[in-house]
């Protein structure tokens, strides 16, 4: 990294200019090697001639090239983006629900005997006074399932695969006497939705199928489907469907009945008696299982969405990881992407955690978010709520006021811990013996804005000082100023502190050479750089210690906020619209100065 500002390549061609002008009196057909070119100041100063620098970008100044997490997007802001390393998708499962045949018993529905009402019992057809009716159950059963999904909360419906057969079978006596039944209807319980009717011709309003006209010659079979359990139904007079929770064991109860009625009006006679007849209706019912594919209720599946993903933060340009720096960001972003086709909402909490040489830095919980059903749900994870998080249209957006926290010393590596659940207070529709598949992803993106405590170091040198000294014999109280007015179009306050070294670059030893800095480099505000006297002195405070000076090391720190001056924070930083330059630059040996020009 190179600050320009306080490079030698400037400062050494104005000291060479300088001389020549001090010897510009000597005829240039002169062997200088002949000439005693050892010139006297006395007691004033050399100075060197002012000079000024073009626009210096911070592109010219950070070294970014070989960094892999700060980059220049499209416009040339500077980000801090690491994404998150790949995440096996999770599985999200409940087991199918199947609910088997514990109990089933069928019955005979037993008509009165007909009453004549006075018609002769003679052979022939004969119609009745009146209707002769009955109605009864035909077939009751019990089905269960003791070892239901514990996830289930509860239960509105279930699709079910279950075909049945129901075969309608008439008495020996009733197939003599009445040849036909002027109708006949079968119920089945109302949480039943019956589907795929083939019969007869009939009507069918719900649970319910009626059939006029019905031959007893031979049985009525009834095929269809129960596609679906009604755990709503308000009508249980044929019986139940209960989801039951009882000592954290989950089960499913199905009872219920078939109902028969049925009714005739004409017979046939052959003048035997009545009185020792039986007319019946009976069934046979098949029906083993009920299979639950899917169901709409409540549920809470285990998510096993623990891990979010780690990031390896590498190749950190140096300037973020100097000594002293503090990364105090105005709106550091974790951006999270849940990407699933679960049928369920979900929530998920998480627990950032920043690491260090393998130590924890910092640990940042995050609230609850929540994982919108069979959708990519993208989360914005902020500091600050602002227009540009607006702008990218997430779905949610968390505010976590600490989260610059969690990068203010730069971590080798951040882990994002989560637990998930099922919203279970919403009514949704699942699969059941389905796998549905969750997959998180995440990235760091961090734009170079300062927040209120933020400071990046920076430091330079201007180098090879002691090949420019060497032939200058200064006095006791001699001494290097640099001065220049510098413009800031960084929004930044720079704080520039400076020591002096030798060769070998080790500081010189206290009361050799002392470096002094005045003035703090002003910060753009955004809307206007103001320019601002910047002076560095060398000062020999023993003889002949400048000719040890090699190097002024400088320190610059940029920082949000300094004494005396309102922090400037919010705006990122920009490689080629932010820009320092120097005018007004001048170099000065001041004290007794004797230059030996040989």
């Amino acid at each position: 990294m190179r600050f320009y500002l306080f490079d030698a390549k400037w400062l050494a061609p104005l000291m060479v200019s300088g001389v020549v002008a001090v010897a510009g009196c000597t005829d240039d057909k002169y062997d200088l090697d002949e000439v005693d070119m050892t010139v006297g100041i006395g007691n004033g100063e050399l100075t060197l001639p002012g000079s000024s620098t073009t626009n210096i970008t911070l592109d010219d100044i950070l070294d970014i090239d070989d960094s892999e997490c700060v980059v220049t997007d499209e416009n040339g802001d500077y980000v801090f983006r690491q994404a998150g390393a790949d995440v096996e998708p999770v599985k999200v499962r409940i087991e199918q629900i199947v609910i088997t045949e514990n109990t089933s018993q069928s019955f005979d529905v037993v008509f009165d005997t007909p009453d004549l009402g006075g018609i002769p019992n003679v052979p022939g057809r004969v119609t009745l006074p009146a209707e002769t009716r009955t109605n009864g159950k035909v077939h009751v059963f019990d089905y269960s399932d003791d070892n239901a999904p514990e996830e289930l909360v509860s239960l509105k419906g279930a699709t079910v695969t279950e075909d049945f057969e129901l075969r309608v079978k008439f008495s020996q006596d009733l197939k003599k006497f009445v040849p036909q039944l002027t109708e006949l209807t079968v119920r089945f319980p109302a949480y039943m939705v019956v589907t795929g009717i083939q019969a007869p011709a009939h009507t069918q309003s719900g649970a319910e199928l009626s059939f006029k006209n019905v031959g007893t010659a031979g049985d009525l079979v009834i095929k269809g489907s129960v596609a679906r359990l009604d755990f709503t139904a308000d009508d249980t007079s044929l019986g139940k469907l209960e989801l039951k929770k009882n000592n954290g064991k989950t089960s499913i109860d199905l009872s219920g009945s078939v109902m028969v009625s049925a009714a005739f009006r004409e017979m046939v006679l052959d003048g035997s008696p009545l009185g020792n007849a039986r007319f019946s209706v009976s069934s046979d019912v098949a029906m083993s299982r009920f299979v639950v594919t899917s169901a709409e209720g409540q549920f809470d599946p285990t998510i096993d969405l623990t891990d979010l993903g780690d990031a390896d933060i590498t190749g950190v340009p140096s300037f973020l990881e100097e000594d002293g720096v503090v990364i105090d960001l105005y709106n550091p972003q974790i951006l999270l992407t849940l990407d699933g086709d679960m049928d369920v909402d979900g929530k998920v909490r998480g627990t950032l955690t920043a690491y260090k040489d393998g130590a924890v830095l910092k640990m940042l919980n995050v609230p609850e978010m929540a994982i919108n059903a069979n959708s990519k749900t993208r989360i914005c994870i902020c500091r600050v709520n602002d227009a540009d998080v607006l702008a990218g249209g997430y779905d949610q957006v968390v505010v976590v006021p600490g989260l610059s926290d969690l990068i203010k010393t730069i971590p080798d590596k951040v882990t994002f811990s989560a637990v998930a659940k099922a919203d279970k207070d919403k009514v949704v529709e699942f699969k059941l013996g389905h796998d549905y598949m969750i997959k998180p992803s995440y990235a760091i993106e961090a734009p170079l804005a300062f927040a209120d405590d933020a400071c990046i170091v920076y430091t330079d040198s201007i180098d090879e000082l002691s090949s420019d000294l060497e032939d200058i014999d200064l006095g006791n109280d001699a001494r290097l100023e640099i001065t220049a007015d510098v413009e800031n179009h960084v929004p930044a306050y720079l704080e520039v502190t400076a020591v002096a070294l030798d060769v070998a670059g080790r500081e010189l030893a206290p009361g050799k050479v002392k470096v002094d800095v005045e003035g703090v480099i002003a910060a753009y505000n955004g809307n206007r750089s103001v320019s601002t006297p910047l002076k560095i002195t060398a000062k020999q405070q023993t003889k002949g210690a400048l000719k040890e000076l090699d190097k002024i090391k400088f320190t610059i720190k940029a920082v949000a906020k300094t004494a005396g001056a309102p922090a400037v924070t919010g705006q990122t930083l920009n490689a080629t619209k932010h820009y320092i330059k120097a005018d007004n630059i001048s170099v000065k040996l001041k004290g007794k100065v004797t230059v030996d020009l040989n």
